[in-house]
């Protein structure tokens, strides 16, 4: 695999990439973001592969310049295009950043993790370990918590990044024919195709406390109040764009509720 090392950063590239992605039956893809001061995540890097080339993009600009905003539609139109397959290891997250960033969802999804699931290699295997054990390639992983921000992006983060998607086509089709073999191919699209329900990503207050409600740690007295404050929590924190955690998590909304305060005070 051809891999291409510089952050794409032109319309120019965006699209002759797009017009190759367009041609090829299964593609790649990750994302690189930042959460740890948000409530949102924050899209940073696109990684994109075929089977014969990798690039890096930088979903920055599409979010900052406001002049920009269209920079990532030709790759969007793609990810959308029911006929491609777009592979993704352990991809909720970059489900999620393509929902929160720009209001889409990937199609014709199909995760490596689930695959290899459904393969008997293990629940939640990693990348690194998967790729070692199915094409026998090593790649090294160790900047999970950088800030994907820098510009510009140092050449051993771009080589990271890429390692990700550099072998995920080859890795793809292996699992696949795996599956088809053990008959478990429809299976494991059903499975993956939960990741294109935009409900994951919206979850509603009430949702949210029913599950809390379910753990047990609460009365049926006490669910009133619970729902009161998860609805406050979920619409203050998108207010500030800051953490749950920052302002209440899960473990203190349920204290508080059994406590039932008689006030917001």
């Amino acid at each position: 695999v051809q891999v291409h090392e510089e952050l794409v950063q032109s319309e120019k590239d965006i699209q002759k990439i797009a017009d190759h992605l367009k041609t090829q039956s299964i593609i790649a893809f990750d994302t690189e973001f930042i959460r740890e001061t948000t409530f949102y995540p924050k899209l940073e890097i696109i990684q994109v592969a075929s089977a014969s080339e990798a690039w890096l993009i930088d979903a920055q600009i599409a979010q900052e310049d406001p002049e920009r905003k269209a920079f990532l539609d030709p790759i969007l139109e793609v990810f959308q295009d029911p006929k491609i397959i777009k592979l993704v290891h352990a991809g909720l997250g970059d489900q999620e950043c393509l929902y929160t960033s720009f209001g889409v969802l990937a199609r014709n999804v199909f995760d490596t993790a689930i695959g290899a699931s459904l393969c008997g290699l293990g629940d939640g295997i990693g990348l690194a370990n998967l790729l070692k054990t199915l094409l026998g390639v090593r790649i090294k992983k160790g900047h999970a918590r950088t800030h994907w921000s820098q510009r510009p992006l140092p050449r051993q983060l771009a080589k990271y990044a890429l390692a990700d998607v550099e072998y995920l086509v080859a890795l793809g089709q292996e699992l696949i024919e795996k599956l088809k073999s053990l008959h478990r191919f429809e299976w494991t699209q059903e499975l993956c195709s939960q990741l294109e329900d935009q409900s994951l990503f919206e979850q509603s207050p009430n949702q949210i406390a029913e599950r809390l409600y379910k753990s047990g740690k609460i009365t049926p007295n006490d669910y009133g109040v619970l729902l009161h404050l998860v609805q406050w929590r979920e619409k203050r924190v998108r207010q500030l764009n800051i953490p749950k955690k920052w302002l209440a998590s899960d473990s203190v909304i349920l204290d508080i509720a059994r406590v039932q305060p008689k006030n917001e005070k």
